[in-house]
């Protein structure tokens, strides 16, 4: 209650006293806060759990269970009551972190484990090193802890024996972020006694830019070893972001690397890999972490003219792979690219004169029209393009030539490993036809895929192209490396589009009605078909998808002959519409034991001929005139079917018995 006199504020009564928490301040555990001591008010407490001075949503009890991330935070609750103003503040303490030591990795001794119940659950963290109370002698640097050997058994063995005083080091990797669980891991890599151990203390940076041709760069690294010893070093290169399996560099011994200078003063635009091995006499060597250089054209920026591409490929050794090519980002106008002496030709004729192979960046470039057309009967230079990427203005692919022989779009790039445009919205038919090499191609806005423009890319993996609405024949026929592809807006597929896409184990068509023939024919991966809107199903669509288990379309009213037929996982069939089926529909699907197919009134000759496994049949209405003599249904269901109590039904069996009963 507030009111005035005589110009003085009169405040009335509110809550006041003293609260305390307990419990113990670890994770899991539950902390529980008493408010006996507090006094005004007769209403309900209410609670506000902290953690370093931050509300804790959803804490409003008078008890807490402490979280991962509240370690390393001081614990308070808030108490107020309903009826009486004020609050009164309950301190409890930080939260302790968990310690966990994690013996998996160890390789000295490989076998070793740390016993339950050692010393290892008392610990501070203090500037991103981990002290371990009690057990550490002293701190040497990262990534290595001296300990008192006492506190320290392996399993079944002590380092040093029990009781015999002496000092070891424990040497661990990384320990994890705490600041989401509460718990800090230290991966142990070995423990040493006696032997000497290096520790590098400043690894060399993560990541270095250098800009052609001038540019340049140096890496270093520093090492201790324990106790005192002479340290070596030896730099090596590598082709993949790792610091084993790369290869030495010829004089590269010291704590720094000069690039390009250690390197024999030259250095090809694109990314490279560099690491550091330390030695020393008696210990492991142990590897730096690996430095990612980026080396840029002349300027930083996109190639401008012919000279200047001459030039700049001119700056390198004569001699490379396609596992490491030369970066080139262009910025010209390609002209018409059909014509001989456009820049497009030109620039293939100065590639093929370097002899280097490269990473093609069009994106800059301008051209006549807007169909990327490198004109298939030209083969100069386009063997050392490993990638590409194409102009921006680029907003369709020109068509090969289908037939015999076929003549593809991108006919001539051997070792074209990815192509991408990023404003192409249509791919033309044989496009890229026989492009063995290609793992990736990257069309986010394509909405057309001509015939056959992927067929017989061997090794491309994944097809991802979100904007197509439909697939022509044979797109991606025979692209045996293509393990999964995603076409949320496709609603028809053409006539063998992914047939021999044996390595195809995942498919994503949600808004799919039409399958055509032989889509999926020989997807021996293909281990299930969810298309829920599909109405039409070609012949031989899913032939020798052996690795098939179950099939459900609830929509489909007709099956066109040899759709699943050698599908021998095939359990299950469901198509609750159908009302006719072709010949051989499930010719030699072993396995298969139930179908449902209440409304059918059409079966074709030998639809389950070899079905042996047959035991749950459920049909519609047949007329004998269509239910042929080698329809395959296992045992007399021909005849239980058209005996009197027969017809429209459930027939079941207990496989070998081959009696049928209706249910």
């Amino acid at each position: 209650m507030e009111g005035s006199k005589n110009n003085e504020l009169i405040t009335g009564p509110s809550l006041s006293g003293t609260a305390t928490i307990s419990g113990t301040y670890r994770m899991g555990e539950t902390l529980t806060v008493n408010t006996e001591n507090i006094t005004g008010g007769e209403g309900d407490f209410l609670f506000q759990w902290r953690a370093g001075g931050v509300d804790i949503a959803g804490a409003n009890s008078d008890t807490y269970t402490i979280q991962g991330a509240d370690a390393g935070r001081v614990i308070t609750c808030v108490i107020t009551r309903s009826d009486i103003a004020g609050s009164v503040t309950a301190h409890g303490q930080e939260v302790a972190f968990d310690l966990v030591l994690n013996t998996a990795g160890l390789t000295s001794p490989s076998t070793a484990s740390f016993r339950s119940g050692n010393a290892l659950n008392t610990f501070a963290v203090s500037n991103g090193m981990v002290y371990i109370d009690y057990t550490l002698a002293s701190t040497h640097n990262a990534n290595i802890l001296r300990l008192n050997i006492n506190a320290y058994y392996i399993e079944g063995s002590p380092l040093l024996g029990p009781g015999i005083p002496g000092e070891g080091y424990l040497v661990y990797t990384v320990y994890s972020d705490h600041a989401d669980n509460g718990v800090i891991t230290i991966n142990a890599v070995s423990i040493h006694t006696n032997d000497p151990i290096i520790a590098i203390i400043s690894q060399p940076a993560l990541a270095l830019t250098i800009a052609l041709p001038s540019g340049s760069g140096t890496l270093s690294v520093q090492a201790n070893v324990y106790p005192a010893g002479l340290l070596t070093y030896q730099w090596f290169r590598n082709t993949t972001n790792s610091n084993s399996g790369g290869t030495s560099i010829p004089g590269a011994t010291s704590a720094s690397l000069n690039i390009p200078a250690g390197l024999g003063g030259s250095i090809m635009a694109g990314t490279h890999y560099f690491y550091c091995v330390v030695s020393a006499p008696g210990a492991a060597s142990v590897s730096s972490n690996v430095t990612v250089v980026t080396v840029t054209p002349p300027g930083g920026g996109p190639l401008t003219s012919i000279p200047e591409i001459v030039a700049y490929l001119a700056t390198y050794p004569p001699v490379n792979t396609p596992a490491n090519p030369i970066h080139l980002e262009i910025a010209l106008n390609l002209g018409d690219m059909t014509n001989a002496a456009s820049n497009w030709q030109e620039l293939l004729q100065t590639i093929a004169n370097a002899g280097l192979y490269v990473e093609l960046d069009l994106t800059a470039c301008t051209m006549v029209g807007t169909n990327f057309n490198p004109v298939s009967s030209i083969s100069t230079g386009k063997n050392y393009i490993v990638s590409i990427d194409l102009p921006t203005v680029s907003t369709s692919i020109a068509g090969g030539t289908p037939g015999s022989p076929t003549i593809p779009t991108f006919a001539h790039f051997t070792n074209l490993e990815s192509v991408s445009g990023a404003d192409i919205t249509s791919i033309g038919i044989v496009a890229f036809t026989g492009c063995t090499s290609l793992t990736t191609a990257n069309f986010p806005a394509a909405t057309t895929i001509g015939f056959q423009a992927f067929a017989g890319c061997t090794n491309l993996t994944t097809a991802d192209f979100p904007l197509v609405t439909g697939i022509a024949s044979n797109a991606f026929l025979n692209c045996t490396s293509l393990t999964t592809v995603d076409f949320p807006l496709v609603t028809i597929i053409g006539n063998w589009a992914f047939e021999g896409c044996i390595s195809l184990a995942t498919v994503n068509f949600p808004a799919l009605t039409s399958i055509g023939e032989g889509a999926f024919r020989n997807c021996a991966s293909l281990t299930t078909v969810d298309f829920p809107l599909v109405t039409i199903i070609g012949r031989d669509a899913f032939v020798n998808c052996t690795s098939l288990t179950s099939v459900s379309f609830p929509l489909v009213t007709i099956i066109d002959s040899a759709t699943f037929a050698n599908c021998t996982n095939l359990t299950s069939a469901s198509f609750p519409l159908v009302t006719s089926m072709g010949w051989n529909v499930f010719f030699g699907c072993t396995s298969l034991t139930t179908v449902d197919f209440p409304l059918v009134t059409n079966i074709g000759n030998g639809a389950f001929s070899g079905c042996t496994a047959l035991a749950d049949v459920t049909l519609g209405t047949i007329t004998e005139a269509n239910f042929h003599t080698d329809s395959g249904f296992p045992g007399d269901l021909r005849d239980v079917y058209f005996a009197p109590g027969g017809g429209a039904g459930r027939y079941t069996r207990t496989p070998p018995d081959t009696t049928w009963t209706k249910d």
